[in-house]
């Protein structure tokens, strides 16, 4: 159903694009595992779209190996106290909100078992975000962390329980990445039968590669912006392999081993 309804979102080019953090991944997750004034300031600012949301996975050394995250959060009194650092971090510059993957326990030789989700205000003292420009038009951000102090009522579950509601977090990016197939299908109806982004270069040249709609454009621009998009949707919520590990193991039940 989810599937379904962001294809058609897609299809319609409905303007979700900064709706989706916050709607469709933090706010199912704070529903289901925020602490009571957690959902008391979070659920009337996410209904009413006041809020907006970033999420604060990737790290430098550590992309599709989410597990291996080194950005920590300390306790402290009454609190955490977080330092680390975010990479490729989509609408950090603009959202009100993170949902923040952080490790609780430092013993490096704990990994899944050591994560633990937040949701922290962007202008909590000590976020420092740097912008840069992105291949396919948007903006990524790199989010520095230095001694922010946020309070204990802004985790998710407990301590050490981040990687279980990260995975469902995970499960609903990936069906927003999913439906960008929906544009490539699209696309595909508007150009000649079986050729897609490369090959409408080939055959309409420089046009294709006007983001438009301009004169002289192809398909209102959406050839050079699917092409150059088409990177970032192939790892965003994961690589290939990757999402093929998640169907086999927890779609198909097979074993690890």
């Amino acid at each position: 159903e989810q599937l379904a309804f962001s294809e058609e979102i897609i299809r319609h080019e409905a303007p979700d694009g900064s709706t989706i953090a916050a709607s469709r991944l933090l706010a199912p997750e704070v529903i289901a595992h925020g602490s009571s004034r957690l959902k008391a300031e979070m659920i009337p600012l996410l209904r009413s779209g006041e809020a907006s949301a970033c999420l604060g996975y990737s790290e430098p050394g550590a992309g599709s190996d989410l597990a291996s995250l080194q950005t920590t959060a300390m306790r402290d009194a009454g609190g955490y106290v977080v330092n680390g650092q975010k990479i490729w971090t989509s609408d950090g510059h603009r959202a009100s909100h993170m949902l923040l993957a952080a490790r609780t326990n430092p013993d490096q030789n704990v990994k899944h078992g050591a994560i633990t989700l937040f949701v922290v205000p962007m202008d909590t003292s000590g976020i420092t975000l740097r912008p840069m420009p992105a291949l396919h038009g948007h903006v990524f951000c790199n989010i520095f962390f230095d001694d922010v102090r946020i309070p204990e009522w802004t985790r998710l579950g407990e301590e050490g329980e981040g990687w279980s509601i990260l995975s469902s977090a995970l499960a609903s990016e990936r069906v927003v990445m999913g439906a960008f197939a929906s544009q490539l299908s699209d696309l595909l109806g508007r150009l000649i039968a079986q050729k897609l982004t490369e090959t409408a270069i080939d055959i309409f040249g420089p046009a294709a590669m006007v983001d438009g709609p301009a004169e002289g454009d192809v398909a209102d621009g959406l050839v050079g912006q699917l092409l150059r998009r088409s990177i970032m949707m192939v790892v965003g919520g994961g690589s290939n392999e990757i999402q093929r590990n998640v169907i086999a193991l927890r779609g198909l039940r097979l074993p690890s081993k």
